[in-house]
């Protein structure tokens, strides 16, 4: 996740960054969800989501790794 205004990032670049941004969204939803037991899981907000959601719901367990 990056603020485009600091990186100057500008025309692909920009949309990549973008859509990566839409997709940590998502899953920190889809994450934010899940732990709070709602009802509605948001799965189909993402392309990430959807491709992760085998391993996210049910009695499945996951490990996430992420660099600061």
């Amino acid at each position: 996740n990056e603020d485009n205004r600091r990186s100057c990032n500008d025309g692909i670049r920009l949309q990549e960054s973008v859509k990566i941004n839409q997709s940590l969204f998502a899953l920190s939803n889809v994450i934010y969800a899940l732990n709070s037991n709602q009802a509605r899981i948001p799965y189909r907000e993402s392309k990430l989501t959807r491709i992760l959601q085998d391993s996210l719901g049910g009695t499945s367990r996951a490990l996430m790794i992420a660099c600061l």
